[in-house]
């Protein structure tokens, strides 16, 4: 049993989000920061999209009746086991008996992660359109739709001892000035030219009525050539939208599904855990970059996190009349299996347009 103690200024359960509903008007909602988000579950021996806690500026306090394996990462909230400080982007094992507890953010980041071993459940926490995430404007998903509250419980379900403790080499640090590298687009041709040199020569301030839904600046204005308004279009994260006032909004986690305003640029996703870690107080500036550079930008981030995944394995190869063949995700990726003892896994394919059945069983 863990238990909730103090609950934190605003701590959630989120996952990676609840993808394939956007179209039916729900938004995707989940982890703000899905770096530090998957890096914490790898730490602790999860799979990246097992259910963990997300906590704002100012953490819980957590009682384990049990031993348990943890990660805390995203922003150094200041976490410490017994009165102990621990350290952050490291697999952290707690005996039973013992308090988590955090001090505050340290000018880090405002965003912080705690992903336990094996998961957790509660009757109170419900998969809701395959997705265990909060989004509290609708109150539903997570914990009874809602932030975490004293005397809130969950059942920690370990189920492997982890053998050796991880940290992630050169983890990110977060500043109270940001520089966000942008991607301008897609209706940038409705702004005047003298615009988008102003939002690259401009500082903002990250304003207080921002929250998970967008990130408000103040600063400089831009100027519509033709009113604020276009046909609804989608909505992504870090899509940077001007509506009527001419400050920009950087759309986050639980935007709206669409929306009827310009979007002059969007940032690019290995800036996104930068951007979820700025809060009130905070400044930033944009720096323009091409498409080709957000590729490898991604690429460099994905790298930090590769060597945590060594606890996956590709496949046995398998043969087709002599010849070796590779089994794919539907993204074109080689699957990867979690190493568990005895476990089976069973998958439709399809060879010269005949279907078969085949069972994998893992022995480890």
């Amino acid at each position: 049993m863990i238990t909730v103690v103090k609950p934190g200024t605003f701590t959630t359960v989120q996952d990676l989000g609840r993808k394939g509903f956007q179209r039916l008007g729900v938004p995707e909602s989940g982890a703000m920061d899905k770096f530090s988000f998957k890096v914490g579950n790898l730490l602790s021996g999860n799979d990246e999209n097992t259910p963990a806690l997300e906590m704002t500026i100012f953490g819980p306090e957590l009682y384990f009746e049990e031993s348990a394996v943890i990660a805390v990462t995203g922003a150094d909230l200041l976490p410490k086991v017994n009165g102990k400080k621990i350290k952050n982007w490291s697999t952290i094992k707690i005996n039973a008996k013992s308090t988590l507890t955090f001090d505050g953010p340290v000018g880090n980041g405002g965003r912080g992660y705690i992903a336990i071993n094996g998961g957790f459940t509660s009757p109170s926490v419900k998969k809701i359109l395959g997705s265990f995430s909060t989004y509290l404007p609708a109150n539903f998903g997570g914990y009874l739709g809602r932030a975490l509250s004293e005397g809130d419980h969950f059942t920690n379900h370990s189920d492997k001892k982890i053998q050796n403790s991880q940290q992630l080499k050169s983890p990110p640090v977060f500043h109270d000035k940001e520089i966000l590298r942008i991607v301008f687009g897609p209706q940038e041709d409705r702004f005047f030219e003298n615009s988008l040199r102003e939002l690259l020569d401009s500082e903002y301030q990250i304003t207080p009525d921002s929250d998970r839904i967008g990130c408000r600046l103040a600063g400089s204005k831009m100027i519509h050539k033709d009113g604020p308004d276009v046909i609804s279009d989608g909505n992504t994260f870090g899509a940077i939208q001007i509506p009527g006032n001419g400050e920009p909004i950087i759309l986050l986690a639980d935007r709206g599904t669409t929306g009827g305003y310009t979007k002059i640029a969007s940032v690019i996703s290995a800036d996104w855990s930068k951007l979820a870690q700025l809060i009130p107080g905070c400044t930033v500036k944009f720096q323009q970059v091409t498409l080709e550079e957000a590729y490898l930008y991604k690429k460099q981030e994905e790298e930090l996190i590769n060597s945590l995944r060594e606890t996956y394995r590709n496949l046995p190869n398998f043969y087709l009349q002599g010849k070796k063949i590779d089994i794919l995700t539907s993204t074109g990726e080689s699957l990867k299996l979690q190493e568990q003892k005895n476990t089976k896994y069973t998958f439709d394919v399809e060879v010269n347009k005949n279907n078969h059945e085949v069972e994998i069983e893992m022995r480890t």
